[in-house]
């Protein structure tokens, strides 16, 4: 009876609701301590990369490669008030969940965001197209090098269906890197295209 009386205890302070889920990984507000998120893996297979980035795009925490049962709690207290990201990355796909610290409290979005990586579509008129689904109205950038590595032109946006044609038919032949850029994402996304 002593057992039980003590995981109840346990239950009641440490009570988490769970707000959000994507690919067998649950993040949670603990209301024992509003400043804690935690975040629990459910499944071995999965892998995911877990990152925790301000409204700016610094990372805060990164974390990859995480076994099934693995707890994370992640502490809040530290950092100013404003949004944070919390992003989960598996295969194609970024699940992003919109964190809000104001004074001690902490506010995980309902909404979870499925963002998926760039598109990029080549063309045979010396064109690429390239799509991004950006519900979090984050600006983005297309940054485009020649092959020496040199910025030929930067594109940005905040639209929430960022789309957009590069041109390369007047452009010296050579191979160019289109890499976008988005706040959301851990790292750049990267193509090559060589002009004909």
């Amino acid at each position: 009876m002593k057992k039980i009386i003590s995981y109840l205890m346990i239950a009641v302070f440490t009570f988490t609701a769970v707000l959000a889920k994507a690919s067998d990984i649950n993040v949670d507000i603990n209301n024992a301590n509003n400043e804690m998120v935690t975040i629990t893996v459910n499944n071995d297979n999965l892998r995911e990369a877990i990152s925790i980035m301000d409204v700016n795009g610094t990372v805060l925490y990164y974390t990859n490669n995480l076994p099934e049962g693995t707890v994370k709690n992640l502490d809040f207290s530290s950092v100013p008030d404003g949004q944070y990201f919390i992003k989960i990355e598996t295969g194609n796909t970024t699940k992003a969940i919109s964190i809000i610290k104001n004074l001690h409290d902490l506010n995980i979005s309902a909404e979870k965001d499925l963002l998926l990586k760039p598109i990029f579509v080549k063309r045979n008129d010396n064109k690429v197209n390239v799509f991004y689904n950006n519900e979090q109205l984050a600006t983005v950038s297309l940054n485009i090098y020649d092959n020496n590595g040199n910025l030929v032109q930067t594109i940005s946006g905040n639209d929430l269906q960022f789309q957009k044609t590069l041109d390369f038919s007047k452009v010296p032949r050579g191979t160019y890197t289109i890499t976008f850029v988005s706040p959301l994402l851990r790292q750049p996304c990267s193509t090559t295209f060589e002009t004909k």
